[in-house]
């Protein structure tokens, strides 16, 4: 949808999560007076933490990639006015970023680390598989291309031939099918993939190798918690000039002519802005609009996306005094005969916050027959002694 010049040079920003607080920023930045309009009673979305027995679990963010000097998830950062307020903690320093163990390894490794760096994980990846050099080799090229295109970030502005879109949209599993992939190596080259909802078969080669890469540029923890994000966020946005007005629903985004015009609220308040962005589900921003705002066409596309599996996550106290924090990640996982990788459960195993107390975290796929099986996957992963107690 157009939108107006800037007549008075306001701007309404619908959802506060990472996307519509950076958002906001940015435009305020550009000089937009921004309002952003957050249906909970506090911003933040999926960034937020919650808070149990004093000890923030967080629910969106665990990890960070790309956030070293000059790389692209720290210019964005900087461009934010906020990485100086993060207190970052570097991983892979002496050790893995990420563990994945395979419960039943099928033509691979039971046990495969990611470092940090790219000739890293490729030493890696032929350690672990040293008749399949070509294949890796085949696949390395495809990474290290993605990477230079994630860091430059020149896929958002230039116009790409159609041929290298559609190339780079492959899913994932033809790409490794086409390298020659034996089952092992494309059940370790595909976790990322599901890591970010989307199942390998489907999953574009792009967004797999963009996500990837961003981790082996370099990887980070955040040691306060999401809410300390949020916070910072909020506050630059403020010190900018703009403003969040949280437990406020939209009702509607008014249209005229073909324009926006701003938005109207469950309580009945409108809100005008020539410029209005829907930084929530496509569905919802659809939805908040009447059936001749948007084209019928498009409005089928948006309808008919298919969402991602959701979460399940399990967060819990530790005895600090019985196990050390990990450094790293740990994947456990299940893989078909074919490489097909299922049955992930992600675990953390950090300070808490509180001296006498780690904070474990467990996610994995939310399926119906999860309080079933948690337990049982949970020992395996993280060990009888942490769970007995």
């Amino acid at each position: 949808m157009r939108h107006l010049p800037h007549q008075n040079e306001k701007a309404l920003v619908i959802g506060s999560g990472i996307g519509g607080l950076s958002m906001a920023i940015i435009l305020s930045k550009l000089g937009f007076g921004v309002t952003v309009v957050e249906k909970n009673r506090q911003p933040g979305g999926m960034l937020r933490s919650y808070v149990r027995q004093g000890i923030h679990c967080n629910v969106g963010l665990h990890y960070l990639g790309a956030l070293d000097r000059g790389q692209v998830l720290r210019r964005l950062f900087d461009y934010l006015g906020i990485t100086e307020k993060l207190p970052l903690k570097r991983m892979g320093v002496d050790g893995p970023v990420d563990r994945y163990y395979f419960t039943n390894a099928v033509a691979g490794p039971r046990q495969f680390d990611m470092p940090v760096g790219f000739d890293a994980y490729e030493a890696h990846l032929k350690e672990a598989f040293p008749q399949e050099q070509g294949a890796i080799d085949g696949f390395m090229a495809l990474l290290r291309q993605s990477a230079g295109e994630l860091d430059r970030l020149e896929f958002l502005f230039r116009n790409q031939p159609v041929a290298n879109l559609i190339d780079q949209a492959e899913p994932l599993w033809e790409v490794l099918d086409r390298l020659g992939c034996s089952p092992g190596l494309k059940g370790v080259l595909s976790v990322p993939s599901v890591w970010i909802g989307v199942p390998p078969p489907l999953c574009p080669q792009f967004y797999h190798t963009i996500t990837l890469a961003s981790y082996l540029f370099s990887a980070w923890r955040l040691e306060s918690h999401g809410a300390h994000l949020v916070k910072l966020l909020v506050e630059q946005l403020t010190h900018l000039g703009g403003r969040v007005l949280c437990g406020q629903a939209v009702h509607r985004i008014n249209v005229r002519g073909g324009h926006a015009t701003g938005v109207t609220l469950e309580n009945g308040e409108q809100h005008d802005a020539p410029l209005v962005v829907g930084t929530v589900h496509p569905n919802v921003v659809v939805d908040l609009m009447g059936p001749n705002d948007v084209k019928p066409s498009y409005r089928r596309r948006i309808t008919g996306l298919v969402n991602t599996d959701g979460m399940f996550a399990i967060n819990a106290v530790v005895p600090a005094g019985a196990h050390k924090p990990l450094p790293y990640n740990v994947f456990s996982m299940k893989t078909d005969t074919d490489g097909t990788v299922h049955d992930v459960i992600y675990t953390q195993l950090r300070p808490s916050g509180r001296p006498e107390s780690l904070l474990l975290t467990l996610i994995t796929r939310g399926y119906d027959e999860i309080m079933g099986t948690m337990g049982e996957d949970a020992q395996r992963v993280s060990g009888r002694r942490l769970w007995g107690r």
